[in-house]
């Protein structure tokens, strides 16, 4: 039985359960945990950690947390912004795969587009018009600087609308170093996954804060030659 889990987080839960899933733990490190078919969780910026699958063990680990990080999770799952998968051992969760994109336009085109902090009040956007050729990894450094942020935290795209632990991302140079499979941001053009306008795409920075970036294709326009 696999099924979806958003609460507390104990020492008795982890124990009969192996977590799937991502969260950031505290601020402003950032650290992201994902567990594998090993049943290891590794932090991206920090060591990596062995899950026991054994449930004494597991509660064991879990009680070494430290106050801090305990508290952090568990607010990070009561909060929604992490909704684990949680599979019984020695089962595993879906897994991200290769996305299936259109080969890019002949000629690359202006676009015109808006990415939007969802949820904030007031309003934050901005417009922007970017070369349809301009690939993914190139685009989040302009999202940075058009948002304010200072790139210090992880970051992901997806295709479409909303976050889904079933839909695939794209996944980026460090993904790939942790043994994450996927189709590589560096290599997908903005245009491949922004065709027509109302088309969007999802750009997630910090996984544990969760700034969730709503991009909206407005018009598309020739590309004159700078």
């Amino acid at each position: 039985m696999v099924f979806d889990c958003v609460g507390d987080l104990c020492g008795e839960s982890l124990a009969r359960f192996v977590v799937f899933g991502e969260c950031g733990l505290g601020r402003p490190s950032g650290i992201r945990w994902r567990a594998d078919r090993l049943g290891w969780f590794t932090g991206s910026m920090t060591e990596l950690r062995p899950v026991p699958t054994d449930p004494a063990a597991l509660k064991a680990w879990v009680a070494s947390l430290s106050r801090d990080d305990l508290m952090a999770l568990t607010q990070q799952v009561a909060s929604g912004a992490l909704t684990a998968r949680l599979v019984p051992d020695g089962e595993l969760g879906p897994r991200n795969r290769e996305i299936d994109l259109a080969p890019p336009p002949d000629e690359p085109s202006l676009l015109t587009l808006t990415i939007e902090l969802r949820g904030s009040k007031p309003r934050i956007w901005r417009r922007l018009s970017l070369p349809g050729d301009l690939t993914l990894d190139v685009v989040h450094a302009l999202f940075q600087a058009a948002m304010g942020w200072s790139d210090s935290h992880l970051h992901r795209f997806q295709p479409g609308i909303g976050q889904s632990y079933n839909q695939p991302y794209f996944i980026t140079e460090l993904d790939e170093e942790e043994g994450d499979k996927g189709t590589r941001e560096d290599g997908v053009r903005l245009d491949q996954v922004l065709r027509a306008p109302g088309d969007r795409l999802t750009y997630l920075y910090d996984f544990g804060d969760g700034w969730d970036h709503r991009v909206t294709l407005e018009s598309l326009g020739p590309l004159t030659p700078g």
